[in-house]
């Protein structure tokens, strides 16, 4: 760090630095805000008690300026030396970089408390603490490039900042729920495809449309209806509207539960009403 870097931390509005001096600059700046406001203070503190001594100054007139000075300087410090933002610049698309930016932390941390943690300070989460080493130039991302401006000299990318932008987050957000949209579409033509092939194997005759224990227990349920009086062809129409009320929004399964019953029907009518000889 040269000696005009040094000369910078005494402007009085703002710092310009390095990126590889940055860090330094922003450890000096109270250093260089309590020079800049001591220093004038006291010459002109001197030069006030001077006048008193040659006898030019009265000495409650001497009070009163001394108290103006001391608000004076007092305000100076804690309003706008200490608040001082340092500057960087890019190298790339020649921008200058504010370094109390908002930025967020590769940990995940938005930091807020930007005097005291600048991205070239390090991060303010307890968790974490760790000195910035890379930033990536904002104006250069909103042209669509990539430059990382190195704040340390073991050009690292491990621990880096970026500016926080609440648009990106937007942007994220609906790519997500875009996804999201896309594969619940995708699961919705998939079961629509399903329902299809599976009525189309109704109507081939491809598909296993009675299951032997299904058939057994409508027969079971069939097999005391032969003796009453109403018979089988009403037990066969209760049946039937029972399975056309339970699957009327699912076409394939109602078609299997009305052969699932003829199947039935016709082996009870069979065993018990016509049994062979």
């Amino acid at each position: 760090m040269g000696w005009r870097s040094y000369l910078r931390l005494f402007h009085p509005w703002q710092i310009n630095a390095h990126s590889l001096h940055a860090r330094r600059c922003f450890h000096l700046r109270t250093v260089s805000s309590l020079i800049l406001s001591v220093l004038p203070f006291v010459i002109l503190t001197s030069m006030l008690l001077a006048a008193v001594w040659l006898g030019t100054l009265h000495i409650l007139l001497f009070l009163l300026l001394e108290a103006a000075l001391v608000g004076i300087f007092y305000y100076w410090l804690f309003t706008f030396l200490l608040n001082r933002p340092v500057f960087i610049d890019c190298d790339k698309c020649g921008s200058r970089i504010t370094t109390n930016t908002p930025w967020t932390c590769s940990c995940g941390y938005e930091n807020i408390n930007l005097n005291d943690y600048p991205f070239i300070n390090r991060c303010e989460k307890e968790t974490c603490h760790v000195e910035v080493k890379a930033y990536l130039c904002h104006h250069c991302e909103l042209m669509g490039e990539t430059k990382w401006i190195f704040l340390s000299q073991d050009w690292s990318q491990i621990h880096y900042a970026i500016a926080t932008d609440p648009t990106r987050k937007r942007r994220q957000q609906e790519e997500l729920e875009g996804q999201s949209r896309h594969m619940r579409r995708k699961e919705h033509e998939l079961n629509v495809a399903k329902k299809q092939q599976e009525i189309n194997d109704v109507k081939q005759g491809s598909a296993p449309l009675v299951k032997k224990d299904e058939v057994d227990e409508i027969e079971e349920m069939l097999r005391g209806t032969v003796n009453k009086k109403y018979g089988l062809d009403l037990a066969e129409i209760k049946l039937n509207r029972e399975a056309d009320e339970e699957h009327k929004d699912n076409e394939p399964e109602r078609v299997k539960a009305r052969l699932r019953i003829k199947d039935a029907v016709i082996t009870v009518s069979h065993k018990y009403l016509h049994p062979p000889f």
